[in-house]
């Protein structure tokens, strides 16, 4: 805007002269363990993908079908109800996600700011207060927003013309918690290949974390995370090696700032804003000690061929029995979609 216009003109947008919300029911109202749930979206339909939601609602209850009093909904819990979610478009995979309750829940610890965590609380969302998602009686209701669990809503902000749609969710075989990666050995040094990437989809940035015993147990947190006395963590993209220097990590010590710039960085970082992170360093140590790995930045070279993802961490102790490691992969996947012949293809 320019100061000095004083003749300038008011401007009011009007291309879109109707925006409204419209409800799409999966095709069955079957939602046990292990199902799958496909919700179809209407072809003759402009849609905003980035702007959709999922509107659950239910109640916790005992095996008797009686009311529970005790349980409570961890943070994003609603999320582990689902191991994975697809979208689809004109029979294309354009995006999906797996264990939709770890990787939602990594991803926004280090993605939203304190006033968005405020605001996803209608989604089940309490990374520090007490969760409030079920009342006294179990009963609740939540509206997750897609791009919550799929980068494509996060990403592309455009509209959908025309072209079949559907949203693909299947239920986590247990209500208790997802099973991920193998458990980690007792030892202090650890070498993880992960997996060969083609060069359309290198990783850009990678989230790790640990959790100790909290598979499967109901009377654990699933959403929180253990530092498991990480000393270094290494990803190398092939012999590229990210980041470059030690860490030098002692939670003992309290030696982990490092570590926390890295967390606290991501946002500049991938969404090219202001840094907000969510938690203080005390609150990061105590409830999610993520590893915040930014490889966004690479040679010309590994772009052009296959890509070996391997990770190497270090410990200052023994890691416990039964301890998961988990690792987030955010990286590039390009579609073209054509509304007239509506053809979808990834580049």
């Amino acid at each position: 805007m320019n100061i000095l216009d004083v003749n300038e003109k008011v401007f009011t947008d009007n291309s879109i002269i109707n925006y409204e919300y419209h409800t799409y029911q999966p095709y069955t109202n079957r939602f046990v363990n292990n199902d799958e749930i496909r919700i179809p979206i209407e072809e003759d339909m402009c849609t905003l993908p980035s702007q959709s939601h999922l509107y659950i609602e239910g109640k916790l209850t005992r095996q008797d079908g009686t009311a529970s009093l005790t349980a409570k909904f961890v943070n994003n819990g609603i999320a582990f109800l689902f191991s994975e979610i697809r979208y689809e478009i004109n029979g294309i995979v354009v995006d999906s996600t797996s264990k939709v309750g770890l990787s939602s829940t990594m991803k926004a610890l280090v993605s939203l700011t304190p006033n968005d965590s405020a605001r996803y609380q209608n989604s089940g969302w309490f990374p520090t207060a007490n969760n409030a998602t079920a009342n006294a009686t179990g009963r609740f209701n939540v509206c997750i927003p897609l791009q919550m669990l799929l980068g494509f809503a996060e990403d592309y902000r455009k509209v959908v013309l025309n072209i079949r749609q559907e949203l693909v969710l299947i239920r986590s075989n247990t209500d208790q918690d997802a099973v991920i990666s193998p458990n980690a050995d007792e030892a202090l040094k650890h070498t993880w290949v992960i997996k060969t990437a083609t060069s359309l989809e290198t990783p850009r940035y990678l989230i790790i974390g640990f959790q100790t015993d909290r598979d499967g147990k109901v009377d654990q947190d699933a959403s929180k995370f253990d530092h498991c006395d990480i000393k270094n963590v290494r990803v190398f993209l092939n012999t590229e090696r990210y980041p470059y220097d030690n860490l030098n990590i002692n939670y003992g010590n309290n030696r982990y700032a490092t570590l926390y710039e890295m967390y606290a960085k991501f946002q500049s970082s991938y969404y090219d804003t202001e840094n907000r992170p969510l938690f203080t360093p005390q609150q990061f140590k105590e409830s999610a000690p993520l590893i915040v790995v930014d490889c966004s930045n690479q040679k010309e070279g590994l772009n052009s061929k296959s890509v070996v993802l391997r990770v190497e961490f270090e410990t200052n102790s023994n890691i416990a029995n039964n301890t998961t490691a988990y690792c987030l992969i955010l990286h590039d996947r390009v579609f073209t979609y054509n509304a007239l012949s509506k053809v979808v293809r990834q580049l």
